[in-house]
């Protein structure tokens, strides 16, 4: 990180609006009021210090790039990054858009399951890094400190409103469970559904995926299937019907999307089709446990 405070030009940049951070100028009001010793002018109960952030071995803060934007690792187990976060978080769910609704609630996006992604900016450097998660036995308390942030998150969202959250699985993590999030999350999105992010099958036991995601329906909790498509449709029926093995009619969500353009919905007459509600679970359909069936109150 820069020693210095921000430049004109810096307060002024750009920013993605699914970030804590997420008005312009809002990243170097932090960075500025950590150079000067200062609270913030929007929470001036909060004073921030460089344990805000991850770093390597040598103290830098840990950083990526997202588009023309650098991006900074904040550090989850800290209690002035939960209390901005949530303070955020209340007012987004307040807010009035356009003069006439609110929203019903808050999705987190890329809440990090594992520790995957975050590794990969320490790849090439010294260890340990990062400096807060040194060792292999890490992974667990970083995946504590995550659930710790989103659990703050969620005090602070009114009653009434409802906390969603993406998540995010990493290549080598995949099919980590859910059930953490179970007592604190209203709902979930599986962003790799079926499908990864190049719209092939997802490695790993994709029975573990379904499984989940029938967990949750149980749980009264609404997941969202998303899976991570091309426009030619390829593997689109593996998918739906990965997704019909575990939906309960009721709290699941089937999407598939444009695996590069999320915004982009491949519809299908499919999705017309009303099988009714599920009779029952899936069963194995043979002695190799490779297949598997299930009825609906239309079909199977």
């Amino acid at each position: 990180a820069q020693k210095i405070g921000c430049t004109a030009s810096q307060k002024v940049f750009a920013v993605w609006s699914n970030y804590m951070d997420m008005d312009t100028g809002d990243f170097c009001e932090i960075h500025d009021a950590i150079k000067n010793g200062t609270a913030l002018a929007d929470y001036p109960n909060l004073s921030p210090s460089e344990s805000w952030f991850l770093h390597l071995a040598n103290g830098d803060r840990i950083s990526g790039t997202d588009g023309a934007m650098t991006v900074y690792r904040p550090n989850p187990a800290n209690a002035g990054v939960r209390e901005y976060f949530k303070q955020r978080v209340v007012r987004e769910s307040i807010r009035v858009y356009g003069g006439i609704y609110q929203p019903d609630g808050v999705f987190l996006d890329n809440v990090e399951m594992s520790w995957g992604k975050l590794l990969e900016k320490c790849a090439g450097t010294p260890s340990p890094c990062p400096r807060e998660y040194p060792d292999a036995l890490s992974l667990k308390q970083y995946r504590l400190d995550v659930k710790g942030l989103v659990a703050a998150v969620k005090s602070g969202v009114p009653a009434g409103k409802v906390l969603w959250a993406n998540l995010a699985e990493h290549s080598g993590y995949e099919n980590l469970n859910w059930s953490e999030y179970l007592s604190i999350l209203d709902g979930a999105m599986d962003k790799r559904f079926a499908l990864g992010s190049a719209g092939q099958p997802v490695g790993g036991d994709i029975r573990s995926k379904i499984d989940r995601l029938k967990s949750w329906s149980q749980a009264g909790k609404t997941v969202i299937a998303a899976a991570q498509g091309k426009s030619d449709k390829s593997y689109y029926d593996y998918a739906l019907g990965l997704f019909l093995l575990a939906a309960d009619g009721v709290t699941a969500e089937f999407n598939y999307n444009n695996n590069a353009q999320y915004q982009e919905y491949y519809d299908d007459p499919k999705l017309a089709w009303n099988l009714g509600l599920p009779s029952g679970s899936y069963t194995s359909t043979d002695l190799n446990h490779e297949s598997y069936s299930r009825s609906y109150a239309c079909g199977s």
